[in-house]
């Protein structure tokens, strides 16, 4: 008995039809779709194959085509049960089979299937002559013809755009296409259909190929595809639809790029040469070409961005915005007008976690007809500048604050100190300014510098010009601005005090060590006992500083929340000032 395989995508009819066939005596099996007949077909080559005409993806047509084109499998005998043929007799013509059936009941189609099967060669001749055999036992459905007219509608719609366009299932097999997408690999349809796509991309790409079905992530990936005609072209793949899932296929859009192989590798030497990252998008903001530098400035590589849009890769707090002002800006390009600004500041987002804040500048992206085909972005990591800027503007805030400080605390010692020591206590606070011009800083100023500074200046006073051996015991290596001048000023209060009059030789010891979570500033002077002049002597000095004003030490001091001590010594005088130690250290 001859073996058939039957071929329909409706399980019910499918059974009807099998166990109709094996009652017969013949040997049945089945497939529910096109490309599991290929398979089946491919594990055994029956006597007769029956189809039927509609089927999703591969069609009753499309599956006759591909069995031609296979040599070994050119002697197959083949029969079509169409439920369409009153509705569209025209197919006919387009059917490369042996035998037409119209697709009526169940017993007339196994009647005529039997007759078929039975006088073969009878039968063939009869639908050679373009006979549907029981086209006379149906009648014609309005509904089916509207359907059928859409579907040749929308093929006709697909296989005018330029783009080839596929879908595949979970083993990658091919089970629809557009012409296109044949043009694109040169070869008709019959020897693409039911075929693994990867046998047709070039092997060192096809890594890039696994990424775009594997990863969720991936949208877009860049293959080469060895030609019919020899050579290689250069297409890239995009994933219109989910990756392929369970009984899930996916679509891809394949776009050739080879004839812009050239200007991209002219244009990105261009870009390359600059520090920025250089992108491009699509008027629905797909990104379709990425820079080099996209490793080097986000940590992600150009492969991994494209097919995504530029604000996926901004912090989620920017994100709608950076969407809203990247579709407003397109939209005034492609009204030809100037956007009122097209450069602004966003977060981006690390593959890590952390951000940085990059500058974007955006301007429209045209081809060789002059035609706006989406966008270019430029986007430039300013975070350090940033950073820079921010803590430029806070020590422009803290100098502004602390010589406003400092100014009205040298003004007030000015109404309350004697004429002639004015210009020592501005000299001072010049010396502070000095240093911190030195150090080239805003915030912090070298401590012992700044105290052999301010003792140089008391001991050069043209009031005491006095030799002096000074030693020095500073553990804190730098004193932040806002704490400089309140210093001098104690020094310099300290040091006319210190040096009785008549007095020509002296030795001083100045020490700021930490002691108890507070610095200690600790100045002492001693000079023979014939030359000292001490405060309870009547030294004109101590006189004028007792009689005449407060305490000037206690003043300076309560600025740095400090305390201040005179302790007499046997052979001159010590102070000793404590502050708290934040307002000292950095």
């Amino acid at each position: 008995m001859a073996r058939l395989l039957v071929v329909d995508n409706d399980p019910d009819i499918l059974d009807l039809l099998r166990i109709g066939l094996e009652s017969l005596g013949y040997q049945v099996r089945t497939a529910d779709s096109g490309l599991a007949a290929l398979r089946a077909i491919e594990e055994e080559i029956p006597d007769i194959l029956i189809t039927d005409l509609i089927m999703p993806n591969i069609s009753g047509e499309k599956l006759l085509k591909i069995i031609h084109a296979v040599p070994e499998w050119a002697d197959l005998k083949t029969i079509v049960i169409s439920g369409v043929a009153a509705e569209a007799p025209e197919l006919r013509k387009a059917v490369p089979c042996d035998i037409y059936i119209a697709k009526g009941p169940i017993a007339s189609t196994l009647k005529y299937l039997q007759d078929s099967i039975t006088h073969f060669e009878q039968m063939r001749t009869i639908c050679e002559k373009g006979r549907v055999v029981g086209a006379d036992e149906i009648h014609s459905r309005h509904i089916t013809r509207e359907l059928i007219d859409f579907k040749a509608e929308t093929d006709k719609i697909l296989d005018h755009i330029t783009d080839g366009i596929c879908r595949v299932d979970t083993s990658r097999t091919v089970i629809w296409m557009n012409v296109a997408f044949s043009n694109l690999l040169e070869r008709p349809e019959e020897l693409i259909l039911g075929r693994d796509l990867e046998t047709f991309l070039h092997p060192k790409t096809r890594q890039n190929f696994d990424s775009l079905l594997e990863n969720q992530e991936t949208l877009a990936v860049e293959v080469e595809v060895p030609l019919a005609s020899g050579g290689t072209r250069l297409v890239r793949a995009r994933r219109i639809s989910a990756p392929p899932r369970g009984d899930c296929c996916t679509t891809l859009l394949w776009q050739d790029v080879t004839d812009r192989l050239l200007s991209e590798e002219y244009y990105e030497n261009i870009v390359e040469s600059t520090s920025s990252l250089i992108c491009t998008t699509d008027q629905e903001g797909f990104i379709n070409y990425v820079s080099r530098s996209c490793r080097r400035m986000i940590g992600r590589s150009p492969q991994e961005m494209l097919g995504r849009k530029p604000w996926d890769y901004v912090a989620d707090s920017h994100r709608d915005q950076a969407r809203e002002q990247f579709s407003e800006i397109l939209a005034e390009f492609l009204a030809g007008e100037t956007p009122e600004t097209n450069l602004w500041e966003v977060p981006v987002v690390l593959p890590n976690g952390t951000e940085i804040i990059g500058e974007v500048h955006a301007s429209p992206f045209r081809n060789r007809a002059n035609r706006i085909m989406g966008i270019q972005l430029a986007l430039t990591d300013i975070t350090a500048r940033r950073h820079l800027e921010d803590e430029r503007q806070a020590l422009l805030h803290e100098v502004q604050h602390r010589v406003r400080d400092n100014l009205q605390l040298v003004a007030s010692l000015v109404r309350i100190s004697h004429p002639l020591h004015v210009d020592t206590r501005i000299a001072a606070v010049s010396e502070v300014f000095d240093e911190l011009y030195l150090e080239q800083s805003f915030s912090r100023i070298k401590a012992r510098p700044l105290l052999e500074r301010i003792i140089c200046l008391g001991l050069t006073t043209p009031e005491y010009r006095v030799t002096a051996d000074v030693s020095y015991h500073v553990e804190a290596e730098f004193l932040p601005m806002r704490s400089a001048v309140p210093l001098s000023l104690i020094i310099t209060e300290i040091m006319e005090r210190l040096i009785p009059e008549r007095t020509r030789r002296i030795a001083i010891t100045v020490s700021l060590v930490a002691r108890e979570e507070q610095l200690v500033l600790t100045i002492t002077g001693s000079c023979p006992a014939d030359e000292l002049s001490s405060p309870a002597g009547g030294s004109t000095n101590s006189m004028t500083w007792h009689e005449g004003c407060p305490d000037m030490l206690e003043v300076l001091a309560s600025q740095l929340r400090g305390t201040c001590q005179e302790n007499t010594l046997p052979e001159g005088l010590g102070f000793t000032v404590a502050f708290a130690e934040d307002l000292l250290v950095s």
